[in-house]
């Protein structure tokens, strides 16, 4: 046999067995595979390195833009086809929109149902997109997709301003390939906004540091307030913003600095003097969606392990928030190999940022009592995909990594299958939960019929 086709039949071997051996449901053992198939990595890729570099670059480059076009036209694929209509969470957002554009609650009023989140924003686009679309709520199902592939697309900007294109093209497909990405583009949640806007300030902030216009700092600013309005974990951005103001400091200089601490004390001031009601005020939010079940010092340290239950162990959860693992198992091994590609870089500023967001954003697992909620630990998701794509783009050289790819993609296409196929079907939602949506549904049917 050919030497060559020797090392492609290894290769491919090398990562099945590991497959094999993370879906065994035993993290233990997942986390000791990675370290394994690392350790091998690291000790024979300058061994495996194309001499055809520049045309293996371009080939990846194409497979990985090609990939990625058609994983971002697939969120759209069988996007209405739920058969029980809407969850009823999402309802919720819905009705609140409905009776506001209809005139029977006023616009800016609270309502309860949005107090553990403070759902300003989605409420808004939501009410945006009825208003354009009320006699087709489907409509509304393209509301995630669309955010999801304009969160793949913020990726391949914030890689091309950190580094180069190559890097955002890098991080667009990982992103679109995340199994957890797709789960959140086929919800009408306000999760999804998390990502997006974390990526996006981040692309506006490493412009300014690039450019040294201050349009996009002030851009950055008013994006993350915004984004306060969207979900209660994007609070965690709070020390994300302080360490990394603090990390390029000398580019801010004396003043911006002093001005951006401002303007971040003014933010959470307004942000606490959001109408609120029958006690659900931000503390109640933050403890009922980011730290739930909390409080107890001893019980963070013992919720450690939520980590490595939440990374390396796929749940068999059927609900809505509960369906799939953080990352498959070719997305562990890139996040365990991002995070130690970053550690060997820990001088690079960005390499440490990436580091510390990642930690920062796994407070709701060792804070609150339930791993499996992906929706609440949804900040998580984008320094994944940038760990991540710090060791792919490593990997670009490596001979084999076509057979890699190869395995994420199939990874993949079995989470989009089961997406389009059997996830509607059995998303453990109870009799009560069904009823209370049917119940909202032909309110809302009743008032779209009366006032026609």
């Amino acid at each position: 046999m050919d030497r060559g086709v020797l090392k492609t039949v290894v290769s491919g071997l090398i990562m099945l067995i590991f497959t094999a051996v993370y879906y065994l449901y035993n993290p233990w053992l997942s986390l000791f595979a990675v370290v394994v198939v690392l350790i091998l990595y690291f000790r024979y890729e300058g061994k495996n390195y194309s001499t055809v570099e520049e045309g293996l670059f371009c080939n990846t480059m194409k497979l990985f833009v090609v990939f990625a076009a058609v994983i971002a036209a697939a969120r759209f694929i069988n996007i209405t086809g739920y058969p029980i209509d809407f969850y009823t969470d999402e309802w919720n957002e819905i009705s609140g929109a409905y009776f506001r554009l209809s005139g029977d609650r006023e616009f800016l009023a609270y309502n309860s149902r949005f107090g553990s989140s403070l759902l300003y924003f989605s409420l808004g686009v939501i009410t945006a997109v009825m208003a354009l679309f009320r006699e087709n709520l489907d409509m509304l199902r393209l509301i995630p997709a669309v955010v999801s592939v304009l969160t793949a697309l913020a990726f391949y900007f914030l890689g091309a301003v950190l580094k180069n294109k190559k890097l955002g093209v890098v991080w667009a497909f990982l992103f679109l390939s995340s199994c957890w990405a797709l789960f959140l583009s086929r919800k009408l949640m306000e999760n999804i906004y998390i990502p997006f806007f974390a990526v996006l300030v981040l692309v506006l902030f490493f412009a300014y540091i690039r450019t040294g216009r201050f349009l996009m700092l002030a851009a950055a600013g008013v994006l993350w307030f915004l984004a306060l309005y969207t979900y209660s974990s994007w609070l965690l951005s709070i020390p994300m913003a302080v360490y990394l103001c603090f990390e390029y400091r000398k580019e801010l200089g004396h003043k911006k600095l002093v001005g951006t601490a401002i303007f971040m004390v003014a933010a959470l001031v307004l942000y606490s003097l959001a109408p609120g009601g029958a006690g659900e005020t931000q503390e109640w939010a933050l403890r009922n969606t980011v730290f739930q079940k909390g409080g107890q010092v001893l019980a963070v340290f013992v919720n450690i392990k939520n980590i490595f239950i939440y990374l390396f162990t796929p749940f068999e959860y059927t609900h809505l928030s509960h369906t799939l693992p953080a990352v498959s198992a070719s997305g562990a091994l890139l996040l365990a190999g991002g995070i130690a590609e970053a550690v060997r870089s820990r001088d690079n500023r960005t390499s440490r940022f990436f580091l510390f967001g990642l930690l920062i954003s796994m407070a709701t697992l060792v804070i609150c009592e339930d791993p499996a909620h992906n929706l609440r630990h949804v900040m998580m998701l984008p320094f994944i995909v940038m760990l991540s794509g710090i060791f792919l783009n490593r990997m670009l050289r490596w001979k084999y990594l076509y057979v890699f790819i190869a395995l994420h993609i199939c990874l993949f296409s079995g989470s989009l299958f089961y997406h389009l196929t059997v996830w509607g079907t059995q998303m453990n939602i109870s009799g009560k939960e069904m009823a209370v949506s049917a119940h909202i549904n032909s309110c809302l049917l009743y008032t779209s019929d009366a006032a026609d």
